[in-house]
Formats: C-alpha cells, structure tokens, sequence
C-alpha cells in the first residue's frame, strides 16, 4: 500500500500533466494572464495579481525589505508584508509598471558584505 506522500505526489503529477494537456503547455494560462496583466477593464488589483503571478513564474519570488536610516545612523532591515491589493490601491497603471521594474531589479541584486576594519 503507498504512503500518503507518495499518492499526494502522485496525484500532482498528474494534475500538472493534464493541466500542461490541456492548455497546449500552458500557453493559454500565459495568455490568460497577460490579457489580464494589459486590461484597462479590470480592478488595479487584479491586474496587479496577474503581473506578480506572471513576474514569479519568470523570475521566482523576490523577498521584500526596506532599509531605513534612523536619526541615530543605524540601519534596520525591515521585512514588509504588504498584500498585493495594498499595493494596488496605492498605485496609478504607470506607477505599478515601475514596481514591476523595480522588482526584476532587486532579484538581481547580490548583497556585498563590506569588509571588517
């Protein structure tokens, strides 16, 4: 008898391969999504989660922090978890467009520890 692991993955497997079947390999889930990423005729933040799926897929998820300088000199890494529609409401077409810039830049980043004195 298999293992609750092994019929889990097994089913997702499968799943996923019907899913690719019947998507012609998912190309129309990339369709899908970039017609909802485009529309002018859909909330902000749907067009929002469509751009963060979409952004992801290509480029995987980007942890978010701000640094902030305090009055005293000190630097706080502060992780923040702002829900995709917080974003959204906050942000006009144009501004979400350079968010989205904006994050494919910071994946990129490599931290460079400074050297000890």
């Amino acid at each position: 008898m298999r293992g609750p692991n092994k019929i889990s993955r097994a089913l997702k497997e499968r799943f996923a391969q019907q899913v690719l079947e019947n998507t012609k390999d998912g190309l129309e889930l990339l369709e899908i999504a970039l017609d909802l990423a485009r529309s002018t005729e859909i909330a902000p933040r749907d067009r929002l989660a469509a751009v963060s799926f979409l952004a992801d897929r290509a480029f995987g998820r980007a942890p978010m922090s701000i640094e902030i300088t305090t009055q005293e000199g000190a630097k706080d890494a502060i992780e923040t978890a702002l829900s995709d529609d917080e974003i959204a409401e906050a942000l006009s077409t144009e501004e979400l467009r350079e968010y989205v810039k904006l994050r494919n830049k910071v994946k990129s980043l490599k931290v460079i520890e400074a050297p000890s004195r």
